[in-house]
């Protein structure tokens, strides 16, 4: 009965090791962070970041959530190291009881081009400087 239990025992140890220790034949991610900055929204500002790889960079594009200005990828969702075109769309300022103000006649999508570095530090800020729309 031992040496069942035993066999078992080194049979289940095997299937852990051999699946946790498989390959990862992904691309590799990389844990990417910032700050988005504007100084039409010094505070609370909030969007979303899409860095979609461009030129020779091959892998899946990396999609954020903006908070209080702040991005963070992991090791999980992050970019693959190259060239990026990134999309940075952040929500226009609100007025008095929560309408959009003549603030909502400006630009408040932003398009950049970066490459992620594939060594550290993985650190990259996006000032937004924005263009007012002609009426």
């Amino acid at each position: 009965m031992q040496r069942q239990s035993a066999l078992v025992s080194w049979i289940v140890w095997s299937i852990i090791v051999s699946v946790g220790c498989g390959d990862n034949d992904g691309p590799i991610r990389l844990p990417l962070s910032g700050m988005v900055l504007s100084a039409d929204i010094p505070e609370n500002l909030q969007g979303t970041v899409s860095l979609m790889p461009e030129g020779e960079t091959k892998g899946p594009a990396a999609n954020g959530i903006i908070q209080n200005g702040w991005y963070q990828f992991t090791t999980e969702d992050g970019p693959v190291a190259g060239q990026h075109r990134v999309l940075v769309d952040v929500e226009p300022p609100r007025g008095k009881m929560g309408e959009t103000t003549q603030e909502s006649k400006l630009e408040w999508k932003f398009e950049f081009h970066i490459t992620v570095p594939p060594e550290p530090p993985y650190e990259y800020d996006f000032p937004l400087v924005r263009d007012k729309v002609d009426e």
